[in-house]
């Protein structure tokens, strides 16, 4: 950066700028007696229908300018400093060497500037991957697993339809069998009624009524016999559906079955396994002695049957303990494992009601056989053991009623939850369908735009880095002469501190830059110029050599200096001569903009109206580069959009 003296408080360099200045303010007077027309011609007409003028975005060139204003000199020496502070590592240059524009003439230590650049060429890189990953769509295989995910999804919904079905049949099934015990319990409640008004009236039993009375609790052991081993059958097939499956996606799912005590899952297996083995025997033993059955093999039989009752109940409280300690997953669902408590639970109480009956049974046979020995005992002891008996009848019968009212909520309660999971389930199969329709779609132009604007802000960041690379160069801004170097490598430096004085024959313009305006303009901005002392239609190009660190305060208003150097032929360009300055700060191709005038703000989120319908709709907008005569616009809008400029009445 050169070293250079302040003309700014200079007559013509004061004049130019207050030109400059009510050229902006006649621009601003007539920009509000124009809104002032519009005003009245609005508000002015009330019964006018609305129309809105409006513009399509357009894709294209945006450019950012600084207007200034400045002052021709000759023969300059420029001062020339390095843009940030560090450690000087080379100066290849010395004294009275001739250079040329564009010659590195000293450079700092980088230090992390150069891990900087190629951290954020590589944010570069993977930002603009994943735009280009947007629209190039979804893998084939991404297109096969979201297809399969829907098939799968649509199989289980077949498997819990399915399951809904078995359940109810095995629902109806237990219901049945529930109300044919309550049926018997009836019965047996009658019989010790006409068993109880007989020992009333007759005044005793006999013999014969004691021995009738045997063979009758007989017969009725073989029902309770069969009716045990149904229950034991049915108990132990559950605890094989759930603890020894047979199907493969029943394995899959006793791997998530007591998943916290893995241990106590293998000994309900051997438990069943044993208890099976027991039963198949005490089955077949049934069978035999049914045809000669009297009162010692009755005794026999239900004394096992008992003892496999225990066995069993047993069996399904270790069950019960598994499914509370499991877990959930693909194969195995919470429902899943509430419904199976549910039907391990009615087991349970199944088996303890058949306990109860069973030793019921076997009490009658002893009673039986104990009045056959004791024909004589009193009427007052006969009719308290019918009453007990009628009393026992009567407990059963109540336990079947209330067992029958626990199967119908159990019963209830699984149907509904299968119910709730196909619910579940045809929600999951369209996810999954607006997951696999959204996987295919092309992008719209919203759901790129937050990439796009990501591409802009890493290549920002990486120009940003490599401007921080440059910053740490002196280069040439122009041939010349080295006529002084301040500075050893090693050495630290600052900003302000200059470091290479370079001679340079020829022009250059010396411009106030406000601080408005300053932080948009950088060395090396192309420039196009044009003098008082030409036709206005006579550019002159040019770029920025350097800018003062230090600020220069004019009449109280702040600017910093900068140097502009004319490229090419500058024939007839006489020093002091006035110029007016654009300086070309950015710009972007093909890009997505509109009039500034379009753009409102709420607090700091600016916003546009979009008419659809007729209607304006407030969208909030993403803004990139603002340039004179239009905004990039990031993301918010499309092409095809049209934006209020704003509203006009007609007749």
């Amino acid at each position: 950066m050169s070293e250079r003296k302040s003309d700014s408080s200079s007559p013509q360099a004061l004049i130019s700028f207050r030109k400059k200045k009510i050229k902006k303010w006649g621009k601003r007077i007539l920009l509000f007696v124009g809104i002032g027309v519009l005003l009245w011609f609005f508000f002015g007409r009330p019964d006018a229908p609305i129309e809105y003028v409006t513009e399509k975005p357009k894709i294209g060139l945006v450019r950012q300018t600084v207007e200034v204003n400045g002052t021709v000199e000759s023969d300059m020496k420029m001062n020339l400093v390095f843009q940030k502070n560090g450690k000087i590592a080379a100066i290849p240059v010395s004294v009275g060497e001739k250079v040329h524009q564009g010659d590195i003439l000293a450079v700092l230590d980088p230090g992390i500037l150069g891990i900087e650049v190629e951290r954020a060429a590589a944010a570069l890189q993977m930002a603009q991957a994943e735009l280009d990953l947007r629209y190039a769509g979804p893998a084939n295989e991404d297109i096969a697993i979201s297809k399969t995910q829907i098939e799968e999804a649509q199989l289980e919904l077949t498997h819990t339809f399915k399951r809904l079905q078995d359940t109810k049949q095995a629902n109806a099934k237990q219901l049945e069998r529930a109300q044919q015990e309550q049926k018997n319990a009836e019965i047996d409640v009658q019989n010790a009624k006409i068993a109880l008004e007989n020992i009333k009236g007759s005044g005793g039993i006999t013999q014969i009524k004691a021995g009738k009375e045997l063979l009758d609790n007989l017969e009725e052991t073989k029902k309770i016999t069969l009716s045990s081993l149904d229950t034991i059958r049915n108990a132990l097939f559950l605890a094989k559906s759930i603890i020894n499956p047979d199907g493969d996606a029943e394995k899959r799912r006793l791997v998530y079955i007591g998943f916290d005590n893995q241990q106590e899952k293998i000994t309900a297996l051997n438990t069943y396994k044993q208890i099976k083995s027991e039963f198949m025997i005490l089955e077949n033993q049934y069978y035999h002695e049914e045809q000669t059955w009297n009162q010692s093999s009755a005794d026999t039989i239900l004394g096992s049957l008992e003892e496999r009752i225990l066995e069993t109940k047993k069996l399904t409280d270790m069950i019960f303990g598994l499914l509370s300690s499991s877990i959930t997953g693909v194969n195995l669902t919470a429902s899943e494992i509430s419904t199976l408590k549910s039907e391990v639970n009615i087991q349970q109480n199944n088996l303890i009601l058949q306990l109860d009956a069973l030793r019921d049974a076997r009490q009658y046979i002893q009673d039986a056989d104990i009045g056959i020995e004791n024909s004589d005992i009193t009427t007052t002891t006969q009719e308290d053991a019918a009453l007990a008996n009628l009393d026992t009848a009567k407990n059963i019968l109540a336990l079947s009623q209330e067992n029958i009212k626990n199967i119908k909520t159990q019963n209830k309660t699984a149907v509904n939850s299968i119910k709730r999971e196909i619910e579940t389930k045809k929600l999951m199969i369209k996810k999954a369908k607006e997951s696999y329709n959204k996987l295919i779609a092309k992008p719209r132009h919203v759901d790129v735009a937050s990439l796009q604007a990501n591409v802009q802000q890493t290549m920002a960041s990486w120009k940003q880095a490599q401007k921080n690379i440059e910053d740490t160069l002196i280069i040439a801004p122009v041939d010349g002469i080295i006529t002084d170097i301040n500075g050893d490598p090693g050495e630290n430096v600052t900003t302000v501190q200059n470091v290479i004085t370079l001679m340079t024959p020829g022009l250059q313009m010396k411009v106030n830059v406000p601080e408005t305006d300053v932080t948009k303009i950088a060395v090396g901005d192309s420039v196009e110029t044009t003098l008082d002392a030409f036709p206005q239609d006579k550019i002159f190009t040019g770029h920025v050599l350097s800018i003062d660190p230090a600020e220069t305060v004019i009449q109280g208003v702040v600017y910093y200096q900068a140097t502009v150097s004319f490229d090419g032929d500058n024939e007839g360009i006489r020093s002091g001569m006035t110029s007016d300055i654009n300086i070309l700060s950015a710009e972007k191709t093909d890009a997505l903009s509109i009039s500034p005038e379009a753009i409102r703000y709420e607090g700091l989120q600016p916003f546009v109206f979009v008419l659809n319908n007729g209607e304006q709709i407030k969208t909030d907008v993403v803004l990139g580069l603002e340039g004179d005569d239009a905004v990039e616009i990031l993301s918010g809008i499309g092409e095809t959009d049209r934006i209020v400029l704003y509203e006009k009445s007609k007749d």
